[in-house]
């Protein structure tokens, strides 16, 4: 399913032309702008293992082309703090006790390990065979003496390209301290050093419903 410039996404689109020339039909392909933009990004949207030390730690997705965003984020905060936060968050999505400021998404715990949490988000209605739009999410955390590590991605499952900073807000909403990222238990003090594939991370966007 292909997201439409109302949704979060640009879709991919190309357009067919005929023409009667010479009374012959001559059929013609223009490519739009949306599919012209794909060519350049493609390294960066396709994503996979070659080049990129932390696919190992996405959860993939079945689009080829698709929007993604991986990051690192260092806090100064223990790991079991930096857990405790998301967690409060994703539980509290459901229990109206947190409300996602980035178009009020929904997340769910998928799966979790003693360094992993997978987690869904969902959100809108006009995509992903009319349940909205899903993205995944694994966010791999790790103690480092000093904080906390946390390896985050989250991939979109639909084919597109511009995800106008979803991806990113999808994760950093999980942790972020800010006025508008309503803070649950943990205040938490961090840094983040973007991945290749993180191409739209403005942050502005992730406080807007």
């Amino acid at each position: 399913m292909l997201r439409s410039l109302v949704g979060s996404e640009m879709c991919i689109r190309d357009r067919v032309s005929t023409q009667s020339t010479g009374g012959h039909y001559q059929t013609t392909m223009r490519l739009s702008s949306s599919l012209l933009l794909v060519a350049v990004l493609m390294p960066a949207v396709l994503a996979g293992p070659i080049g990129n030390p932390m696919a190992d730690t996405c959860p993939g997705s079945k689009a080829l082309v698709h929007a993604s965003c991986q990051m690192q984020v260092e806090f100064t905060d223990g790991c079991a703090d930096v857990r405790a936060e998301v967690l409060a968050r994703v539980n509290g999505a459901k229990t109206g006790a947190w409300v996602d400021p980035h178009n009020n998404g929904t997340y769910t715990l998928t799966g979790s390990t003693a360094e992993q949490l997978l987690l869904m988000r969902a959100t809108g209605g006009g995509g992903g065979g009319g349940t909205g739009y899903n993205d995944q999410l694994i966010l791999t955390l790790s103690d480092n003496g000093s904080g906390c590590s946390m390896t985050a991605c989250s991939e979109s499952q639909v084919t597109s390209v511009i995800d106008f900073s979803t991806n990113y807000c999808n994760l950093h909403d999980l942790y972020c301290s800010d006025g508008g990222c309503h803070v649950q238990s943990h205040s938490l003090s961090y840094k983040e050093s973007l991945g290749i594939h993180c191409m739209q991370h403005d942050m502005t966007k992730c406080y807007k419903v």
